[in-house]
């Protein structure tokens, strides 16, 4: 009984890798695009976002 159930329900998952294959390519190509849109001068200020408190004199309670 356990060995027929395992088998209709796998029998039904042959479309799922494709699927998200063709997820992970689409979302990577999208991102790709995304970054390669990108200006340098927008790279290079949100590159130095993590260091602007800093530079403000924010003191950062850990």
């Amino acid at each position: 009984m356990m060995s027929q159930m395992l088998q209709a329900v796998s029998a039904n998952l042959g479309a799922y890798p494709a699927i998200s294959l063709i997820l992970f390519f689409v979302v990577f190509v999208g991102m790709l695009a995304m970054v390669l849109r990108m200006k340098r001068t927008h790279i290079e200020h949100m590159g130095a976002l993590p260091l602007d408190n800093a530079e403000q004199g924010d003191v950062t309670h850990g």
